[in-house]
């Protein structure tokens, strides 16, 4: 059964490591490259079930992202894979990073410059509803039907929580 903790929770096992305690964040390789809480494992979200048995040796498993969207979607996957010591981090990094806590940001001080996964899904997935509702009253109608398989993708996505753009978008070249 996942429980959710808060940063302040969270911090006190990352400054305490354990053997029988793991922290990983579930957002993509080139997140966590850019800011990163010291003392924490990466396994994005598409590799977490290569890694349930490794995961299944502690006893206590702390998961966090970047707002907690993914963290909860990684829990979900590890009770259903028969984990009951998971842990969910209420906000993830951001609220991490806005309650002052250690970071390591990649170039020092320097402002973050990846756009965040789910941001991307909204600027691609608006971005293609307008182009093809532009393309259908201009061009030809049928290209509509593109405005209607990403809006069922995106309700598919909401309901389920497996979103297949942002599948894909962690794979491109920027979010390695």
């Amino acid at each position: 059964m996942t429980k959710n903790v808060s940063v302040q929770e969270f911090k006190k096992k990352v400054d305490n490591p354990s053997p029988d305690v793991i922290c990983i964040d579930v957002r993509t390789g080139g997140e966590h490259e850019d800011i990163r809480i010291p003392g924490v494992v990466n396994i994005p979200l598409d590799e977490l079930r290569e890694h349930i048995e490794d995961l299944r040796k502690h006893k206590e498993v702390y998961v966090h992202c970047a707002s907690g969207n993914r963290s909860h979607m990684a829990c979900d996957i590890l009770a259903k894979a028969g984990l009951d010591n998971v842990y969910n981090v209420e906000g993830g990094i951001a609220q991490w990073h806005a309650e002052g806590l250690p970071v390591i940001q990649k170039g020092g001080k320097k402002k973050q410059v990846r756009i965040p996964l789910i941001r991307q899904v909204m600027i691609v997935a608006g971005a293609l509803i307008v182009f093809s509702m532009l393309a259908g009253v201009y061009v030809h109608s049928g290209f509509t039907l593109i405005a209607w398989f990403v809006g069922f993708g995106l309700l598919y996505g909401g309901a389920s929580g497996n979103c297949l753009m942002m599948k894909l978008l962690s794979h491109a070249p920027w979010n390695k």
